[in-house]
């Protein structure tokens, strides 16, 4: 997991909005005060973000396997800075 946490903590810097991310064992990552927050309750979505497949990330959010703290607009900012820039 800590090839995860050094790629997110990398990519949470750089982001347009403050987004925090708990960890599955309770542990967090980012900003005290986020815009937007998830938590993982496992680390297969946590695996994907850090993947950048955010399209799993959104299906573990609808299925509950990540709970979403903040507006759906500050995530999808949030999200612009996970996509592959070529």
């Amino acid at each position: 997991m800590n090839h995860w946490l050094s790629t997110l903590d990398a990519r949470l810097a750089q982001l347009p909005v403050a987004l925090a991310l708990e960890l599955p064992g309770g542990s967090r990552v980012g900003p005290e005060r986020p815009d937007v927050a998830l938590r993982f309750r496992g680390p297969t979505a946590l695996a994907a973000l850090a993947a950048g497949r955010l399209g799993h990330v959104g299906r573990a959010i609808v299925e509950g396997d990540v709970a979403l703290e903040g507006s759906v607009r500050a995530l999808m900012l949030a999200a612009t800075g996970f996509l592959a820039s070529d």
